[in-house]
């Protein structure tokens, strides 16, 4: 799902795992033998209704068409947006009951943030730099760990993200996206609802591109933003699909009483993790010395107002962002280790890491 790592030497001892694999043993305990495991399920319903779903689509060997579950709309026409996840969280459930899916859900989230830290030090970012904003990652994004089809689409968005971004800098060839990301996208839209999220990272690239005035990438990216659209069709309801989510995001009720389309609430502790992050980008931008791509600015910039119309927004914009800050903050940081009095810092390694 994402780009091949060239270059990438980890210096440790054989038998260490690299700091990514710690990242990810440690957060799938974490979330397996914490209280967390008891929230994942438990903080509203729709666990129950993602389990119950998938169950009778495994029962019947079909795709769920009409609403079997509800008392006010039985029978109503259904359209299922994330119908192959409710089977895979189904399955987990058939196989380890409620904890099938808390381990599904830690998988996937230690999976994202493993993967997030990977291509931080892919990019040469300084090690205890790239540490410590994949822990603040992990803090911002920790309000949305709920075991639910979403933590498919922050995966999903991280690869397209990457991949996207690699691209922009040259270090991923036109053909191997052009063909990579269509077939993500066919089935990220067989898996939830938001795989309009890989869209929106196209077209932000795209007006990127333009801004540079980069024409041939422009054009590369128009032709991949077709083909993800036409890729994203190929799913049970055709074009039904898109037209239901445009009336779903366009309900008043939806935005009145659903928290996840709500504005971030700053006085929350939930919201500590990506507050800290807007305030380390604030920082860090007068100070930055490299100068900043018009695709990254379009990127934070974008990504950000749609994080303050709606907190479901958070996570994408902390994956996007989160590597624009290891850019600006791995020079600092290695300025700063250079110095006598915290050279010791500097000779921190993933020997070490590891252990």
């Amino acid at each position: 799902m994402c780009p091949p790592v060239r270059g990438f030497q980890v210096h440790r001892r054989w038998w260490l795992p690299s700091l990514s694999a710690a990242l990810w043993i440690a957060l799938v305990l974490a979330l397996n033998l914490s209280d967390q495991r008891v929230a994942m399920i438990s903080a509203d319903a729709d666990p129950c209704w993602h389990r119950r779903q998938g169950q009778w689509m495994i029962e019947h060997r079909a795709i769920l068409r009409a609403d079997q579950f509800s008392h006010t709309r039985f029978d109503a026409p259904l359209i299922s947006k994330e119908w192959l996840s409710e089977i895979l969280y189904a399955a987990a459930g058939n196989a380890l009951g409620w904890t099938g899916f808390v381990v599904l859900a830690a998988a996937l989230i230690a999976t994202c943030l493993g993967v997030l830290h990977r291509q931080l030090r892919a990019e040469n970012a300084e090690p205890l730099t790239a540490a410590g904003l994949v822990l603040l990652a992990a803090l911002a994004m920790s309000h949305h760990w709920l075991a639910r089809p979403h933590l498919i689409t922050h995966l999903f968005a991280l690869a397209f993200a990457w991949s996207l971004r690699w691209f922009d800098r040259d270090r991923l060839d036109a053909r191997r996206l052009l063909w990579t990301l269509p077939l993500l996208m066919l089935l990220w839209a067989n898996l939830h609802g938001a795989f309009a999220t890989g869209l929106v990272l196209i077209g932000l690239y795209l007006l990127g591109a333009l801004v540079e005035r980069a024409w041939r990438r422009a054009g590369l990216l128009a032709a991949l933003f077709a083909l993800c659209l036409l890729a994203s069709l190929i799913n049970p309801n055709g074009w039904q699909l898109h037209a239901q989510i445009l009336d779903f995001l366009r309900s008043s009720v939806v935005a009145t009483y659903a928290n996840e389309f709500r504005s971030p609430n700053f006085h929350s502790a939930a919201m500590r993790g990506f507050l800290a992050l807007v305030l380390v980008l604030v920082l860090v931008l007068p100070r930055a010395r490299t100068r900043l791509r018009a695709a990254d600015l379009v990127l934070v910039a974008g990504w950000g107002w749609l994080a303050l119309q709606a907190v479901r927004h958070v996570p994408v914009w902390v994956l996007v962002t989160v590597p624009v800050l290891a850019d600006l903050l791995s020079p600092l940081a290695r300025d700063l280790f250079a110095a006598s009095r915290w050279s010791v810092l500097g000779r921190f390694s993933e020997r070490l890491a590891g252990a």
